[in-house]
């Protein structure tokens, strides 16, 4: 279970939660009782707020103060992401610009001649079996979809599977607004596109993010401009029956804030039209590829679009 500090309109909504009852157990492939994801500086942001609530209440200084938090140097706080191109996003899904220039690896069409898809290795791939078949079922995929279903709920994100060391791109231009430590103890790599401003600090997120879960060895910061491309770390090693093969595994998505809630949508109905062909042909031939390797013709069911079994936005 992840938890996520949102925050509107500078009321502070501590708790409000990000939940996935589906987070696994790496080291076993089954699900694990949740965890809890929490930004250790949000838990002491809670504090802080509490020790001054009551504070002013001793005083009997019933003022507000909502100063913008964004002095030099504070990590989240800012315009940066703002630019002056300004956003059309408004907090639906029907808004999120189309700006994704790749998926988060550098994949490309399936090659005969060297098995592999850009830096993904397929020919030859045996995925990670267990005594329990739910769990093997469930990590059958070196490339899974959105909406993919995972012991009877739909999963918001899309994981690609490769080598160690494999580098993590950005999906799109836009800012760090969040760098949180995962159940996993790695990272989710939060980015902001233009004209979605990051939360002042001390707070971390924005309204809508690209988010690039599970990363080791992240190579920016809160607060960083960075550009579509742009390595920011490697894939994680969460998943240790992967790991043991010498495969890391990562997870994309987009969500955004609606109400007090997250909800995730289909990736693949924002890739910027200039790269949309050429990256779900990519995609298309990962999953052909994969098929005939596995010899599994269930592996990917009809899909709404390439990338996405549903397009309907899932909570979580």
């Amino acid at each position: 279970m992840r938890v996520t500090n949102w925050v509107t309109g500078g009321v502070y909504q501590v708790g409000c939660a990000r939940c996935m009852t589906r987070c696994r157990l790496a080291a076993f492939g089954t699900y694990a009782e949740p965890y809890w994801e929490v930004h250790v500086n949000q838990v002491k942001l809670v504090g802080v707020l509490l020790v001054a609530a009551l504070l002013v209440g001793a005083c009997g200084d019933g003022g507000s103060n909502s100063g913008s938090g964004d002095g030099p140097g504070s990590p989240g706080a800012s315009d940066a992401s703002g630019g002056t191109g300004g956003s059309t996003f408004n907090g639906d899904s029907a808004t999120i610009p189309a700006i994704i220039k790749n998926w988060s690896i550098a994949i490309a069409p399936f090659d005969v001649a060297t098995g592999k898809a850009g830096v993904m290795q397929i020919a030859g791939v045996v995925p990670p079996t267990f005594p329990n078949p739910e769990d093997t079922l469930m990590y059958r995929h070196i490339a899974s979809s959105y909406g993919n279903e995972i012991r009877g709920e739909k999963d918001p994100q899309m994981a690609f599977v490769a080598p160690l060391g494999t580098k993590v791109l950005a999906m799109i231009d836009g800012t760090v607004c969040d760098l949180p430590v995962l159940y996993s103890e790695d990272y989710s790599v939060r980015i902001a596109p233009p004209g979605v401003p990051c939360y002042p600090a001390p707070n971390f997120g924005a309204d809508l993010l690209f988010e690039h879960e599970h990363i080791i060895d992240p190579l920016v910061k809160v607060g960083d401009t960075v550009t579509a491309g742009q390595e920011i770390g490697s894939v994680a090693t969460w998943m240790t029956a992967w790991t043991e093969m010498g495969y890391g595994v990562t997870e994309i998505g987009v969500f955004y804030s609606k109400g007090t809630s997250p909800m995730h949508a289909c990736l693949a109905n924002y890739i910027d039209p200039a790269v949309k062909d050429q990256m779900i042909a990519a995609l298309v031939s990962i999953q052909e590829a994969w098929t005939k390797e596995r010899k599994d013709d269930t592996l990917y069911p009809a899909e709404e679009v390439p990338g996405c079994i549903t397009t309907e936005d899932l909570g979580g």
